[in-house]
């Protein structure tokens, strides 16, 4: 009677073992089945993430247009005896943008189930003044250079220009359109949240030389009334 009880539990045993290594088989098997249906996709790298950014946008750019006012003298003569000015107007249009072909691998970042991307920072890149014209003129005692004048007075436009694209919030404006266009991107390639940074690293920039027009050799600035005078030599 006991050599019966101790057989049956030795097949209980062995049924309980094959019980055992048949779930794991099938737990196997489902496992795998389920790794083919839903297959997890491998989260890409920054190489793959520049490369969807840029095919996309090399150049993210916006406009604005100025009615530019600019009043520019200069002095000139013994004792500044021959100084002169006039008001000039003109339309000005310029693009401030982002040049997307600056990121690098490096500026692309996944850390915790989130991309952490740095946008380079917006520049200046194109800058136009048409239709300038002088609307106003200076009583003189002797004879002005008016069209020095009107060359002088470009280059304070320019700059008026510039100096109205960075309070009037354009580089803000193409910084902000650079990072929505990043964020869809990345986001409709993975499916993942993505955190942005703004880099200040060469901000406001003036990538055409329109926009920095030189001052004339020989001439800077007066610091009173900031009109154009001749540097001593």
């Amino acid at each position: 009677m006991q050599f019966f009880t101790v057989i049956s539990n030795l097949l209980t045993l062995k049924d309980f073992v094959i019980w055992i290594g048949g779930l794991v088989v099938a737990l196997g098997t489902v496992g795998a089945a389920w790794s083919v249906l839903s297959p997890q996709s491998p989260v890409p790298n920054a190489a793959a993430i520049l490369r969807s950014i840029q095919d996309t946008a090399l150049l993210v750019t916006e406009i604005a247009f100025y009615d530019v006012h600019v009043k520019s003298g200069i002095i000139d003569g013994f004792a500044g005896a021959n100084t002169y000015s006039g008001e000039f107007r003109g339309t000005g249009e310029i693009h401030a943008g982002i040049d997307l072909t600056d990121m690098a691998e490096g500026d692309i970042v996944f850390k915790n189930g989130t991309f952490e991307i740095t946008v380079p920072a917006p520049k200046f890149t194109t800058c136009i003044l048409t239709d300038f014209r002088q609307t106003w003129q200076s009583l003189v005692l002797f004879q002005p250079d008016w069209n020095r004048l009107r060359e002088f007075a470009s280059v304070d436009a320019y700059n008026a220009m510039t100096y109205q694209g960075v309070i009037g919030g354009l580089l803000d404006l193409a910084e902000q359109k650079a990072g929505d266009i990043i964020s869809d991107i990345v986001h409709n390639t993975t499916g993942l949240d993505v955190i942005l940074h703004f880099s200040e690293a060469g901000r406001g920039d003036k990538s055409d030389p329109r926009c920095t027009p030189a001052f004339p050799p020989g001439w800077g600035k007066e610091d009173a009334s900031y009109f154009w005078v001749r540097l001593p030599s």
